[in-house]
């Protein structure tokens, strides 16, 4: 147990604010001494991450605290579809997943890792019915998908990277100038509108753009992105793509 000066040294967050957050009902202490001092166990720090993961997402407290409460917390529905799928689908799972029981392995491992994996399906998809829909329709659509998939050559997959990547060095070819210029920003549009229409996936998700500024603005992007095109090559996509979303985000 931690008292909440104790979590608000770990976390960065105000004492204020952890109280506030007791008395809407968003994070109640785990624990209250006789004296009245709030305690909280290491489940209850978990759910105050998830509480600043979502907040960093842009979602309102209220919204969260609903998030938290299932059922939008909660992939019971997708992990069924996925069931039906593999007891109507046998040899469609084994010619991609190579046996039943590497696709039981799978089933497990996302049942161990439900809330990570409902969290990051909200972060692409914006809600855990959204992303179970597309990945029902995935399923509903299997053998056409994969048939669409096997068509695409190598040749293709190189195509589709080897554009991107022109204009990646287009779009960083002049680090001085704004990242919110008319010249960088037509770009970034360009490069919106090939990825949407050319990823060999159907479906990216409506917050597939948000995960790639996250992507790019960290430590490990940046060692990478930045040697390949430049330093601060990294942040400065991060913040045109950033630009262009906060003007308006097209429909994906």
């Amino acid at each position: 147990m931690k008292t909440i000066g104790q979590i608000a040294a770990l976390t960065g967050i105000s004492t204020r604010t952890l109280q506030y957050y007791d008395e809407i009902g968003l994070l109640k202490p785990s624990k209250l001494t006789p004296s009245g001092y709030r305690l909280y166990s290491s489940e209850a720090l978990e759910r105050l991450q998830q509480i600043l993961f979502f907040k960093e997402l842009g979602f309102k407290l209220q919204e969260i605290r609903k998030i938290l409460e299932k059922p939008e917390f909660d992939l019971s529905e997708y992990i069924d579809a996925l069931e039906s799928f593999k007891d109507s689908n046998e040899d469609a799972v084994i010619k991609h997943w190579g046996s039943m029981e590497a696709f039981d392995e799978l089933l497990q491992q996302l049942k161990m890792n439900e809330s990570d994996a409902a969290r990051l399906a909200i972060k692409q998809f914006g809600s855990v019915e959204k992303y179970t829909a597309a990945m029902k329709y995935n399923m509903e659509h299997f053998a056409e998908i994969m048939e669409q998939q096997q068509t695409l050559t190598e040749e293709d997959r190189d195509e589709f990277f080897n554009k991107q990547n022109s204009l990646f060095e287009k779009l960083t070819s002049d680090l001085a100038e704004p990242a919110s210029c008319d010249r960088v920003q037509k770009v970034v549009h360009e490069l919106v509108v090939f990825t949407q229409e050319k990823a060999p996936v159907p479906d990216l998700g409506e917050g597939y753009w948000d995960m790639v500024i996250e992507s790019y603005s960290s430590e490990t992007a940046k060692e990478i992105v930045d040697t390949k095109y430049g330093p601060g090559a990294s942040s400065y996509i991060a913040q045109a793509l950033q630009s262009y979303f906060s003007k308006s985000k097209p429909v994906i």
